[in-house]
């Protein structure tokens, strides 16, 4: 499987072989966690190096492993859910406060004393993308801007295409 134009869909398939459909009978899950392990600590090595482009964070292990205990408080959680999850309402609100504040958030009354900076936390990628998209295209509609037009960058990814406010832009 490792051979020809597919073999870098799977980088680990002859030391782990590849599950291809699901299997008739689970593996035991300290086997699934020791090849994640190994496969985790190999990736590791890259950026512990030194040698990466920004697609590692700051490479403190511990912080890692203290952002792992917390995860796993709320792995299992909708966030969604804010009924039964009402901490994330309160998460997503300190986060925004901070990021204001980091970005002087206060100083917004002096500029626009009508507006009030306000934030929100998403899970990054598309639904980052198009919410950016949305809060502009509101923002233009604000301002009398009924038919927007986005004009993107040849490197665009087909996330922007998907907004659903893009579809109704040129």
């Amino acid at each position: 499987m490792s051979e020809g134009p597919l073999g870098k869909l799977y980088p680990y398939a002859q030391r782990y072989g590849v599950n291809d459909k699901l299997p008739e009978k689970g593996r035991p899950r300290e086997d699934v966690l020791r090849e994640m392990r190994e496969m985790a600590q190999s990736e590791d090595g890259f950026w512990q190096s030194g040698k990466c482009s920004g697609t590692m964070y700051c490479g403190d292990m511990e912080h890692y492993a203290f952002l792992n205990q917390a995860f796993s408080l709320y792995s299992h959680v909708n966030a969604l859910q804010r009924d039964m999850c009402p901490s994330a309402t309160r998460f997503e609100g300190e986060i925004a406060a901070m990021a204001l504040d980091l970005m002087h958030g206060d100083a917004v009354a002096s500029h626009h004393p009508n507006d009030t900076p306000c934030g929100a936390v998403t899970s990054g990628g598309t639904e980052s993308i198009i919410s950016a998209v949305l809060a502009y295209r509101e923002l233009g509609r604000e301002r009398g801007i009924n038919a927007p037009e986005m004009i993107p960058a040849t490197t665009r990814t087909a996330r922007s295409i998907r907004s659903p406010s893009c579809r109704r832009s040129r």
